[in-house]
């Protein structure tokens, strides 16, 4: 196994580059808005199409900050798990 701080340090750890599992429900989900997207472009002029582009721009930058967020909260849900479980604890019984 390799030495995560060194990974982390020379950049090979990035969680928000993940690959798009085939026949996911995921990849489903995006095939499917991307058709509906290309359905619906032709329909608007161009001016709607520029706010429509940036109403979607939109979302996907709020939905980046969201994953980033959550990302951060787990990590550190995660180190606070770690570092409760390594610390002193008094319970009605012996420890092991």
């Amino acid at each position: 196994m390799k030495n995560m701080i060194e990974e982390l340090w020379y950049g090979n750890l990035r969680p928000s580059e993940r690959v798009i599992r085939g026949g996911s429900e995921y990849d489903g989900l995006r095939k499917d808005l991307s058709e509906r997207l290309d359905e619906i472009s032709p329909l608007l002029s161009e001016n709607a199409q520029a706010k429509f582009e940036e109403i979607i721009n939109g979302l996907g930058h709020m939905t980046a900050l969201s994953e980033a967020d959550a990302f951060v909260q787990g990590f550190r849900m995660g180190a606070k798990l770690i570092m409760d479980m390594m610390g002193e604890y008094e319970g009605q019984f012996e420890q092991v």
